[in-house]
């Protein structure tokens, strides 16, 4: 039977596990459970090289106890999976500044009601909201800007690809293969931003019906994602310069 780890050892423990990971350990010790280990910031000047040689090390601590997924430079450090045996060992590492539990994230339901409008004044609500209507007089309608669309994912719709395509790039970070959007909220989205209203004959328009699209996938098929899979779309973002 394994000796429990003594007060100063497991106080330690404690204080660099997210507490949200240590009731998964106690409650499932056996379970790989998702975590991101965040090593302690690089001495300064932040250069990009430390902050890659922690996501490194990061990653080697997960492959020796776990399983490593990601590097996660921007915040230095690495995404995987790990046991409750794993998740202390690591803990215990005095390069290590925090393991967080690489939780779920997605949408959630607005507190307010649902606003019911008329469709003729809905067309119309986003952009007359924004005054992108006045914009649009002076002709700037987003030509030559491109905007990253971290959700869902983007699909091919005709409002985006015609008659230019303005889709410029898929990505994934969803753990899943395709890049579509099977639920369609980023499509949506996309819409709101990009939507030239080819589709509904000029009614629905976006903000900046000009304006290319990137779609960086974070969200699977159930409108869900892991908090790693966001940052490493934003870490794609950046290093693209979107």
């Amino acid at each position: 039977m394994p000796t429990p780890p003594s007060a100063p050892v497991q106080s330690l423990i404690e204080n660099k596990i997210d507490p949200a990971l240590r009731a998964l350990m106690q409650a499932n010790p056996l379970a790989r459970l998702p975590v991101i280990v965040e090593m302690q910031h690089p001495l300064p000047p932040f250069g990009r090289a430390p902050n890659v040689n922690r996501a490194l090390e990061a990653l080697d601590l997960l492959r020796r106890y776990g399983i490593p997924v990601a590097a996660l430079a921007i915040i230095d450090g690495a995404a995987g999976f790990a046991n409750a045996a794993g998740i202390s060992a690591a803990s215990l590492v005095p390069t290590v500044a925090f393991i967080h539990h690489d939780a779920t994230v997605g949408p959630r339901r607005s507190a307010e009601p649902p606003v019911i409008a008329p469709p003729h004044q809905l067309s119309r609500a986003y952009p007359r909201v924004v005054k992108a209507d006045r914009v649009w007089q002076r002709g700037i309608a987003g030509r030559g800007v491109t905007v990253a669309i971290l959700d869902s994912g983007v699909a091919a719709d005709a409002d985006l690809i015609e008659p230019e395509n303005r889709l410029l790039a898929s990505v994934n970070f969803a753990d899943e293969r395709r890049t579509s959007d099977p639920g369609g909220h980023g499509t949506h989205i996309a819409g709101i931003v990009a939507g030239n209203g080819n589709r509904s004959g000029g009614e629905f328009v976006g903000i900046a019906p000009r304006a290319n699209i990137v779609d960086v996938r974070v969200l699977g098929r159930t409108g869900s994602g892991r908090i790693s899979s966001v940052i490493r779309g934003i870490e794609w973002v950046l290093a693209h310069r979107v």
